[in-house]
C-alpha cells in the first residue's frame, strides 16, 4: 500500500485492510516505511520492539520480530531499528526471500510503504508484493503527481490493483455535481491543477 505523498492515509487504509482480511483468514501487516514507519504507534507497540529491518538484518529471529494484536488478530511485524539505508536494506535478496516465506505462512501480507514521490521504497517493494494498492487523499494531491507516481509503478513492473480515493467529502462531492456529473471534467473554468 503506498501514496503519492505523505498524509494521505496509506498506514490507516493498511491497517483497515489488515484487520478486515483478518476477519476471513491469517493476516501478517508489515510496516515497511523504514523512515517514517508509524504502524507500532497505532497499535501501541514499544518504538523499541525488532521489527523488518531487525529480521533482514538477521540480528533477530521472526518471533521476536512480531506481535499479534489481540482486538483483530492481526500479526504486525513493526519496522524494527531504523536503518541508515533504507533503499539498500529493502533491496536485498533477504528481503525478496523473506517475502516470499511468509506468502506461504499467511493467507494475506499488507505492506505499508513510503510515498512513491518521496523515496523509491515503494518501488523496490512492489517488486515482491503481487500487487499494489495506491492511496489518494481526496482534495489534497494534484492529479499531475498522482499519475507520475502511478507511472513510476507501471515502469517498474508493479501490479497495480487499484486505487483507493480516500476521505471524501460526500456531502461536498453532492454540492458540487449537483447538477450532473458532466461539469465536473468543465476544465475551461478551472484556473488550477485538477485535484484527485
Amino acid at each position: 500500500v503506498t501514496s503519492t505523498s505523505p498524509g494521505e492515509g496509506k498506514t490507516t487504509t493498511s491497517a483497515s485492510l489488515a484487520m478486515s482480511l483478518a476477519q476471513m483468514g491469517k493476516v501478517l501487516l508489515i510496516d515497511a516505511d523504514l523512515r517514517k514507519p508509524s504502524i507500532a504507534k497505532r497499535f501501541d507497540i514499544p518504538v523499541f520492539h525488532p521489527g523488518l529491518s531487525n529480521l533482514i538484518v538477521g540480528t533477530e529471529e521472526f518471533a521476536e520480530c512480531i506481535h499479534v494484536d489481540e482486538k483483530s488478530g492481526v500479526t504486525i511485524m513493526p519496522s524494527g531499528q531504523i536503518p541508515g539505508n533504507p533503499l539498500e536494506l529493502l533491496s536485498n535478496i533477504r528481503f525478496d526471500e523473506l517475502i516470499k516465506t511468509l506468502k506461504a505462512q499467511y493467507d494475506h501480507i499488507i505492506i505499508d510503504t513510503p510515498p512513491t514521490q518521496a523515496v523509491s521504497d515503494a518501488l523496490v517493494i512492489s517488486q515482491s508484493a503481487d500487487s499494489v494498492i495506491y492511496v489518494v487523499k481526496s482534495d489534497l494531491t494534484s492529479i499531475k503527481p498522482i499519475k507520475a507516481g502511478l507511472e513510476r509503478l507501471f515502469e517498474a513492473k508493479a501490479h497495480v490493483a487499484g486505487v483507493v480515493l480516500n476521505q471524501v467529502d460526500m456531502s461536498k462531492s453532492m454540492d458540487e455535481h449537483s447538477h450532473g456529473y458532466y461539469d465536473y471534467f468543465d476544465y475551461s473554468q478551472q484556473s488550477e491543477e485538477p485535484k484527485a
